[in-house]
């Protein structure tokens, strides 16, 4: 019977677990910091709000982001849609109850998604 090299095993468990986090930290927007509430604006039918957050991006060393998600009311799910770099204000303003203009960016909440990192 051969025997089992946990090293091996733990080894590249430590570097899957590596690189999942790497991924989702840098390619989605499922890891973001949390940041400060700056401002909640409801939709025209008061089923969403969109909460606009500002986030120390980079420390000392870099910028300010903007984060802003919407909250369903009626369930209390929020989900984040919106990530941009370098900006420290939101415009928001609701087009109708499913679509938001921030900063100029229209979204649908339900399928729309901005991340600066992928328009750069």
């Amino acid at each position: 019977m051969k025997k089992v090299n946990w090293k091996w095993i733990i080894g590249l468990g430590f570097i899957i677990t590596l690189a999942l986090y790497v991924y989702l930290k840098s390619f989605t927007l499922l890891l973001l910091p949390e940041g400060d509430l700056i401002q909640s604006v409801e939709s025209p039918d008061r089923s969403r709000t969109f909460h606009a957050y500002l986030v120390n991006a980079g420390g000392a060393t870099g910028g300010f982001a903007i984060r802003g998600e919407v909250e369903d009311r009626k369930n209390g799910k929020r989900k984040t849609i919106y990530w941009k770099y370098k900006i420290e204000t939101a415009t928001i303003d609701w087009l109708d109850n499913l679509n938001v203009k921030i900063n100029g960016m229209k979204l649908n909440v339900k399928t729309d998604k901005y991340d600066y990192r992928k328009h750069q």
